[in-house]
Protein backbone atom coordinates (compact mmCIF):
# COMPACT_ATOMS: atom_id res chain seq x y z
CA UNK A 1 0.00 0.00 0.00
CA UNK A 2 1.37 3.60 -0.92
CA UNK A 3 0.54 6.92 -0.41
CA UNK A 4 -1.08 7.10 -4.13
CA UNK A 5 -3.37 4.30 -3.26
CA UNK A 6 -4.88 6.59 -1.06
CA UNK A 7 -5.30 10.40 -3.13
CA UNK A 8 -8.13 10.95 -1.10
CA UNK A 9 -6.52 11.08 2.69
CA UNK A 10 -6.76 14.14 4.41
CA UNK A 11 -3.58 16.28 5.07
CA UNK A 12 -3.26 15.00 8.87
CA UNK A 13 -4.17 11.15 7.33
CA UNK A 14 -1.29 11.66 4.61
CA UNK A 15 1.32 12.69 7.32
CA UNK A 16 0.51 10.46 9.85
CA UNK A 17 0.68 7.73 7.23
CA UNK A 18 3.99 8.93 6.17
CA UNK A 19 5.27 8.68 9.98
CA UNK A 20 3.95 5.53 10.50
CA UNK A 21 6.01 4.42 7.22
CA UNK A 22 8.66 6.05 8.22
CA UNK A 23 8.98 4.12 11.62
CA UNK A 24 8.25 1.16 10.36
CA UNK A 25 11.45 1.54 7.82
CA UNK A 26 13.22 2.87 10.59
CA UNK A 27 12.36 -0.40 12.91
CA UNK A 28 13.01 -2.94 10.07
CA UNK A 29 16.64 -0.72 9.63
CA UNK A 30 17.67 -0.96 13.10
CA UNK A 31 21.43 -2.80 13.53
CA UNK A 32 22.25 -5.72 15.87
CA UNK A 33 22.95 -4.97 19.42
CA UNK A 34 26.40 -4.55 19.19
CA UNK A 35 26.74 -1.57 17.15
CA UNK A 36 27.43 1.19 19.04
CA UNK A 37 30.38 3.35 17.24
CA UNK A 38 29.50 2.23 13.67
CA UNK A 39 28.06 4.16 11.33
CA UNK A 40 24.29 3.80 9.97
CA UNK A 41 24.11 0.84 7.83
CA UNK A 42 23.11 2.24 3.73
CA UNK A 43 19.61 0.90 5.07
CA UNK A 44 19.03 2.83 8.21
CA UNK A 45 20.65 5.53 6.47
CA UNK A 46 18.22 6.05 4.01
CA UNK A 47 15.12 5.45 6.55
CA UNK A 48 16.70 8.65 8.67
CA UNK A 49 16.58 10.40 5.31
CA UNK A 50 13.32 9.78 4.51
CA UNK A 51 11.94 10.01 7.89
CA UNK A 52 13.97 13.81 8.17
CA UNK A 53 11.91 14.94 5.17
CA UNK A 54 8.72 13.73 6.75
CA UNK A 55 9.65 16.19 9.51
CA UNK A 56 10.69 18.98 7.08
CA UNK A 57 7.37 18.71 5.38
CA UNK A 58 5.48 18.29 8.89
CA UNK A 59 7.61 21.67 9.67
CA UNK A 60 7.29 23.37 6.55
CA UNK A 61 3.16 23.01 6.99
CA UNK A 62 3.33 24.13 10.82
CA UNK A 63 4.77 27.17 9.93
CA UNK A 64 2.41 28.66 6.76
CA UNK A 65 -0.30 30.68 6.91
CA UNK A 66 -2.49 27.65 5.98
CA UNK A 67 -1.64 25.64 9.02
CA UNK A 68 -4.62 25.59 11.29
CA UNK A 69 -3.17 24.85 14.42
CA UNK A 70 -3.20 27.40 17.53
CA UNK A 71 -0.11 28.67 18.65
CA UNK A 72 0.98 26.40 21.41
CA UNK A 73 0.29 23.12 18.79
CA UNK A 74 2.57 25.02 16.37
CA UNK A 75 5.16 25.87 18.89
CA UNK A 76 5.01 22.05 20.23
CA UNK A 77 5.65 20.90 16.61
CA UNK A 78 8.55 23.08 16.05
CA UNK A 79 10.05 21.95 19.25
CA UNK A 80 9.62 18.35 18.40
CA UNK A 81 10.89 18.82 14.91
CA UNK A 82 13.84 20.50 16.31
CA UNK A 83 14.25 17.15 18.57
CA UNK A 84 13.73 15.17 15.50
CA UNK A 85 16.64 17.35 12.96
CA UNK A 86 18.85 17.24 16.68
CA UNK A 87 19.00 13.35 16.84
CA UNK A 88 19.05 12.41 13.41
CA UNK A 89 22.29 14.43 12.86
CA UNK A 90 23.53 12.81 16.47
CA UNK A 91 23.55 9.59 13.98
CA UNK A 92 26.63 11.08 11.57
CA UNK A 93 28.85 10.16 15.45
CA UNK A 94 27.39 6.11 15.66
CA UNK A 95 24.64 4.25 16.05
CA UNK A 96 22.45 4.78 19.25
CA UNK A 97 19.86 2.06 19.41
CA UNK A 98 18.42 4.45 22.22
CA UNK A 99 17.80 7.20 20.12
CA UNK A 100 16.49 5.27 17.27
CA UNK A 101 13.92 4.07 19.56
CA UNK A 102 12.55 7.50 20.66
CA UNK A 103 12.32 8.38 16.95
CA UNK A 104 10.25 5.34 16.18
CA UNK A 105 7.95 5.90 19.58
CA UNK A 106 7.74 9.94 18.65
CA UNK A 107 6.82 9.12 14.71
CA UNK A 108 3.88 6.38 16.16
CA UNK A 109 2.71 9.04 19.28
CA UNK A 110 2.26 11.76 16.56
CA UNK A 111 0.79 9.69 14.06
CA UNK A 112 -1.82 8.15 16.41
CA UNK A 113 -2.36 11.63 17.54
CA UNK A 114 -3.32 12.69 13.75
CA UNK A 115 -5.83 10.39 13.54
CA UNK A 116 -7.35 10.82 16.51
CA UNK A 117 -7.40 14.68 15.72
CA UNK A 118 -9.34 13.56 12.67
CA UNK A 119 -11.50 11.25 14.53
CA UNK A 120 -12.54 13.98 16.82
CA UNK A 121 -13.67 16.30 13.97
CA UNK A 122 -16.24 13.88 12.50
Amino acid sequence: MTMSDHEDMSLAETQAFRLTQCALALDRAKPGEDTSGKTPSKILATALLDNLETWVAIKTFTESDECPLDEMTRNNMARLCAYVFDKTFAFRDGVQPEILNSLINLNFQIAEGLLEGMAEKR
